[in-house]
């Protein structure tokens, strides 16, 4: 049996809609048997969807 840490990994990578058929079947099982990693994908999730909404234009002389 693979460990939390391995399903970890396959969540930070689903967010990026970087895992396989296979993979995404795999992590879909486990999150379905898991609470904890199933709050784990959530959380990750809401923070990628912050991430995402937060795109305020940078001052323009921010890079200087």
């Amino acid at each position: 049996m693979k460990s939390c840490e391995y399903y970890e990994e396959l969540i930070s990578r689903s967010l990026d809609d970087a895992l396989n058929v296979e993979e995404r079947k795999e992590l879909a099982v486990h999150l379905a048997s898991c609470p904890s990693c199933s709050q784990m994908r959530q959380l990750m999730a809401d923070i990628s969807q912050m991430m995402e909404e937060d795109t305020e234009e940078l001052p323009a002389g921010l890079h200087e």
